[in-house]
C-alpha cells in the first residue's frame, strides 16, 4: 500500500502511508511524514523516522532504529543494534540489547544500560542509572547521582562518586576510588592506587594497598595503614594505628595515642611519644627520641643524638653508658635549677681553692704557734726554783717541740721561814710570741 504523495511500498503487505514515506520489506510500515521502514515488519511511524532491520521500530519524530527488533521511541532517539532500545528523548542506544531510556542518555555496548537523565553507559553490560551518571567499561556501574565509573566492573554508587580502574568501588557520597580494586567507602573518602582502601569518613588512602580506615585518616605509600581517627601514615608500610598518631617514613610505626614517628623503621609506642631518626624507639609516655638508634623506655624522658639511651623517668640523655657525650656551648646558669658549665665550675673551684689556701695558711700558722707555745711551756717547766729559806734564784731554761724552740727566764724567792715561795717567769718562742706567768705559794 502506497497511499500518499511520493510514497513507495515494496514487499508483501508493505505500507507507505505518510507523505514522502518509503516502506521496503514484508509487512514494513512507514506511516510518518518523510519516514523510512526497511526490513520485515519494520515500523517507522514518526515524522522523519527511520527503521531498518527486522522488527525495527522508530515511532517518534526524528528517530532512528537500526537492527533486528531495535526500538527508537523517544523524540530524536537513535537505537542501533539487535534489540537496542532508545526510549528517552534525545537518547542513543548502540549495541546488542543496549538500553537508553533516560532523557539525553547514551548506552553504547552489548547490554549497556543508561536509564536516567543525562546518563552515559559505555561497554558491555555497563550501567549508568543515576542522574547525570557515567559508566565506562565492561560491567561498570554508575548508580549514584552525578557519579562516574570507569574501568571493567568499576562501581560508583554514591552521589557525586568516582570509581576509576578495574574493580574500583566508590560507594558513598563524594567518594573517589582510582586504581585496580581501589575502594572508597567512607563519606568523602579518596582511595588512589591498586588495592587502596579508604573506609573512614573523610579519609584518604594513596598507594598500592594503602589503607585509611579511621575518620579523617590519611595513608600515603605502598602498604601504609592509618587506622586511628585523625591519624596519618606516610611511607612504604608506615603504620599509624592509634587516634591522633602520625607515622612518616618507610616501616615507621606510631601505635599509641597522639604518638609521632618520623624516619625509616622508627617506632613510637608510648602515648604522646615522639621519635625522629632511623630506628629511633620510644616506649615511654610523654617521651622523645631524636637521632638514629636512640631508645627511650622511660616516661617523660628525652634521648638526644645517635644511640643515646635513657636509664630512668624524667631524664634527658645525650649518650649512653658505653658512649657518653660532651655537652658544649652551655650558657652560664642563672637560676637554681639551671645547668652550669665548666667556666662556672672553674670560677667556683678557683674561689674555693683560694679559701682553702687561706684556711691552710691559717691552720699552718696556728700549728706553728701551737708547737712554739708547747716549746715555751717546756722551757718554763724546765726552770729551776729556789728551795732554801730566805734565798732568791734567777734561772734560764730552753724548750723545743716539733721544730719550734723557746727560751724561758725565771725568778723565784723564798721567805725567811721557807713557808712562802714567790715565782715569776717569762718565755719567748721562735714564732715571736711572748708568754709569762707569776705564782705565789705557801707551804706548811
Amino acid at each position: 500500500v502506497a497511499n500518499n504523495a511520493n510514497t513507495t511500498a515494496t514487499g508483501q503487505n508493505a505500507q507507505a502511508t505518510g507523505n514522502n514515506a518509503t516502506a521496503s520489506g514484508a509487512g514494513a510500515k512507514a506511516t510518518g511524514k518523510d519516514s523510512t521502514a526497511t526490513g520485515t515488519n519494520a515500523q517507522a511511524t514518526g515524522t522523519q523516522s527511520t527503521a531498518s532491520g527486522q522488527g525495527a521500530v522508530a515511532n517518534n519524530a526524528n528517530t532512528t532504529a537500526t537492527g533486528q527488533n531495535a526500538q527508537a521511541t523517544g523524540n530524536n532517539a537513535t537505537a542501533s543494534g539487535a534489540g537496542a532500545k532508545a526510549t528517552g528523548k534525545d537518547s542513543t542506544a548502540t549495541g546488542t540489547n543496549a538500553q537508553a531510556t533516560g532523557t539525553q542518555s547514551t548506552a553504547s555496548g552489548q547490554g549497556a544500560v543508561a536509564n536516567n537523565a543525562n546518563t552515559t553507559a559505555t561497554g558491555q553490560n555497563a550501567q549508568a542509572t543515576g542522574n547525570n551518571a557515567t559508566a565506562s567499561g565492561a560491567g561498570a556501574k554508575a548508580t549514584g547521582k552525578d557519579s562516574t565509573a570507569t574501568g571493567t566492573n568499576a562501581q560508583a554508587t554514591g552521589t557525586q562518586s568516582t570509581a576509576s580502574g578495574q574493580g574500583a568501588v566508590a560507594n558513598n557520597a563524594n567518594t573517589t576510588a582510582t586504581g585496580q580494586n581501589a575502594q572508597a567507602t567512607g563519606n568523602n573518602a579518596t582511595a588512589s592506587g591498586a588495592g587502596a582502601k579508604a573506609t573512614g569518613k573523610d579519609s584518604t588512602a594513596t598507594g598500592t594497598n594503602a589503607q585509611a580506615t579511621g575518620t579523617q585518616s590519611t595513608a600515603s605509600g605502598q602498604g601504609a595503614v592509618a587506622s586511628g581517627n585523625d591519624s596519618t601514615a606516610t611511607g612504604q608500610n608506615a603504620q599509624a594505628t592509634a587516634d591522633g598518631a602520625t607515622a612518616s617514613g618507610a616501616d615507621s610505626q606510631a601505635t599509641a595515642q597522639n604518638a609521632s614517628a618520623f624516619g625509616q623503621s622508627t617506632r613510637a609506642v608510648g602515648d604522646n611519644a615522639t621519635t625522629m631518626g632511623y630506628r629511633a624507639y620510644v616506649a615511654g609516655k610523654d617521651s622523645t627520641a631524636l637521632g638514629a638508634n636512640t631508645e627511650v623506655t622511660h616516661n617523660s624522658s628525652v634521648a638526644l643524638g645517635s644511640r643515646s639511651i635513657t636509664t630512668r623517668d624524667n631524664e634527658v640523655s645525650i649518650g649512653s653508658l658505653n658512649a657518653p657525650r660532651l655537652l658544649a656551648n652551655v650558657k652560664d646558669g642563672v637560676l637554681d635549677t639551671d645547668a652550669v658549665n665548666v667556666r662556672q665550675l672553674n670560677k667556683v673551684s678557683g674561689q674555693l681553692g683560694q679559701r682553702i689556701n687561706a684556711l691552710t695558711q691559717i691552720m699552718e700558722r696556728n700549728s706553728l704557734e701551737h708547737r712554739a707555745a708547747i716549746a715555751g711551756a717546756n722551757a718554763a717547766i724546765g726552770l729551776p726554783q729556789v728551795y732554801l729559806p730566805g734565798k732568791s734564784m734567777m734561772a734560764v731554761a730552753f724548750g723545743t717541740h716539733k721544730g719550734q724552740n723557746a727560751i724561758a727566764v725565771g725568778y723565784s724567792a723564798s721567805s725567811d721561814n721557807g713557808k712562802l715561795v714567790f715565782k715569776l717567769q717569762g718565755n719567748a718562742n721562735t714564732q715571736k710570741d711572748l708568754s709569762g706567768s707569776v705564782g705565789l705559794g705557801y707551804q706548811w
